[in-house]
């Protein structure tokens, strides 16, 4: 089961270099992101794969699911705050 282990705002320095190893940079993101978006999936196919954590920051707000197959990252974005959650 995947985890949640960090979000687009805390996963990249100044350079735009990813601190863990889910992208190499902010463009590697970007397109993991459009590769996601092309082939959604659910709320339950996302949480069959993925440990859902006791305290959600997106709780109460707009979010949609993604799962990148490159990088084998599923991600909660936040739409009401812009923020992708990544879980790995």
């Amino acid at each position: 089961m995947k985890t949640l282990v960090s979000n687009c705002k805390n996963s990249f320095d100044d350079n735009g270099f990813c601190l863990f190893d889910f992208f190499i940079d902010v463009s590697d993101f970007a397109f993991a992101i459009e590769e996601a978006e092309k082939t959604p999936i659910s709320e339950s196919e996302f949480w069959a794969s993925c440990t859902k954590p006791k305290n959600r920051p997106w709780r109460g707000h707009i979010i949609s699911y993604l799962y990148n197959s490159r990088t084998d990252i599923f991600m909660v974005y936040d739409e009401t705050e812009d923020v992708h959650y990544f879980f790995k």
